[in-house]
């Protein structure tokens, strides 16, 4: 009886140790892992070249449910300038982004994406019709990031049953223990000493 008692707590408290465990690793890689909204929002508005003027100042887009998504951020600007992708790329390189794709298009367009730390971005230049300038739009949104949100939640829940069936089995340890206190005590009381 004793051994099925201490099994029994030890799962019905590491059931929801584990769900206070992936919670609570959940809870942190939003909050400690992934960038902010004011990073992103940062390095929305550091990409943007000057002699740009911002059209739509950067905003964020998007929200949690039902996808567990976090939101993106987009802003726009204008130049009256021809577009310049080797100045682009140049400043982006010497601001510390790394960059993963430099596509250029026949039209005169350029789009680039890098990526410094866990927020990834995407520049696009593209010429304005009668060489009245240059359009920019900007996207930032957050990259992988070490440690995964699965990997994270999957050791918190992982660290929170284990927890919680250790508290378990001492706490059914101890039930037991009760018990056999109380069993030995009404022995004592119903056959006497001895």
């Amino acid at each position: 009886m004793s051994a099925a008692l201490r099994t029994a707590v030890a799962v019905a408290l590491s059931l929801p140790a584990a769900a206070l465990g992936g919670g609570a690793a959940a809870a942190a890689h939003y909050v400690l892992v992934q960038p902010s909204d004011d990073e992103l929002l940062g390095a929305a508005t550091e990409v943007v070249p000057d002699g740009f003027a911002v059209l739509e100042p950067p905003f964020v887009d998007g929200a949690w449910a039902p996808a567990f998504f976090r939101g993106q951020v987009f802003s726009r600007a204008q130049a009256g300038t021809a577009p310049d992708a080797d100045a682009l790329v140049a400043s982006l390189t010497d601001a510390g982004w790394e960059l993963t794709e430099v596509e250029r298009t026949p039209a005169g367009a350029t789009d680039v994406l890098a990526r410094r730390g866990g927020v990834v971005i995407s520049v696009s230049l593209e010429p304005r019709p009668a060489d009245l300038g240059t359009n920019l739009g900007v996207s930032v949104w957050r990259g992988e990031q070490t440690p995964s949100y699965p990997v994270l939640v999957g050791a918190g829940t992982a660290v929170g049953a284990v927890g919680g069936a250790v508290a378990g089995a001492r706490v059914g340890g101890r039930l037991r223990t009760r018990r056999q206190r109380e069993y030995v005590a009404w022995r004592r009381r119903t056959y006497g000493p001895g």
